[in-house]
């Protein structure tokens, strides 16, 4: 209720949403970071990453349709779980819900089914189904080429390690995993929108994004 209410009394989406935001993760000297990405990082952590795509936005219609769907069984068979971690994520401020109803109006709006994936001697694992919504297909690239190198890893690591100047002595290597990386990144109001994702209710509820 909390998330309505703040909606209703603001002037606008991006009012709202940057009302809802908590403080970025992004230390506010990375634009001085001796890195060609320091102007990359200043921008998301002060605006957010964008998000472009490359045909009209949804009428009423697709979204009427898009959050229709049953979904996937995996959200129902791990309802208590999915709901659990989303209280979670609320909490830590990586998600906003709200009511269908209350921002089915919106041009920029966009629904995605959510799922869940589980994983061996590991905690389930929540996906957005972008791929199937259409969102991934319409989404126009525009991240540095070099921001997401795939494959061929242990080549990179060795090359890299053979080639090192050893004057600065022995190489170390040093792996750091962030938890929820992805959501620590703030993204444009607007982009918000896009990345909508429809959450599972029971018979005779509201539907929730």
């Amino acid at each position: 209720e909390g998330f309505s209410h703040s909606l209703h009394t603001s002037s606008s989406w991006e009012d709202f949403i940057l009302h809802s935001r908590q403080r970025s993760c992004l230390s506010p000297s990375v634009a001085t970071l001796p890195h060609p990405t320091a102007p990359l990082l200043e921008i998301l952590r002060t605006h957010g990453a964008s998000l472009q795509f490359n045909d009209p936005p949804w009428t009423v219609e697709q979204k009427d349709e898009a959050i229709s769907v049953n979904g996937y069984s995996s959200t129902h068979n791990f309802l208590g779980f999915l709901e659990a971690d989303m209280v979670d994520m609320v909490q830590r401020g990586y998600w906003i819900v709200l009511r269908y109803s209350e921002i089915r109006h919106l041009p920029g709006l966009r629904l995605s089914q959510a799922g869940v994936v589980p994983q061996r001697d590991r905690r389930p694992r929540i996906i957005m189904d972008f791929r199937r919504s259409g969102v991934n297909a319409a989404t126009i690239g525009h991240a540095p080429r070099d921001a997401m190198q795939f494959g061929r890893t242990l080549d990179r690591i060795l090359y890299n390690i053979l080639t090192a100047d050893p004057r600065y002595g022995p190489v170390y290597l040093f792996k750091n995993d962030y938890s929820d990386g992805f959501y620590r990144i703030f993204i444009e109001p607007s982009a918000s929108l896009g990345l909508a994702m429809v959450l599972p209710v029971g018979p005779g509820e509201e539907p929730m994004v």
